[in-house]
């Protein structure tokens, strides 16, 4: 949970110089697809690694629980997995 929680506030609490969050996340998504040509999967990579952060950090907060670091990849991978099985059967 540290580890989640760490990654949580160093990146809310990172401001940029005249650059508001929601320009600073679609410029890092910009950037990101400009420099590799699989640019949307690492998008979706960033996306599920923060979103699951964000529960891990609210499971902590609420349930009084955490996981492993290790867990929470697989949770990653696996709706990642999830996502594209059924964009295979659309």
């Amino acid at each position: 949970m540290a580890c989640a929680s760490k990654v949580v506030s160093l990146y809310c609490n990172s401001p940029l110089p005249g650059i508001e969050h929601d320009e600073r996340w679609h410029s890092s998504l910009q950037q990101q697809t400009r420099k590799e040509k699989r640019g949307k999967l690492r998008s979706t990579i960033l996306i599920y690694t923060a979103w699951n952060l964000w529960k891990e950090l609210n499971r902590h907060i609420f349930a009084w629980k955490s996981l492993q670091p290790a867990q929470v990849v697989l949770l990653i991978k696996e709706e990642m997995m999830v996502i594209r099985q059924q964009a295979c059967l659309s």
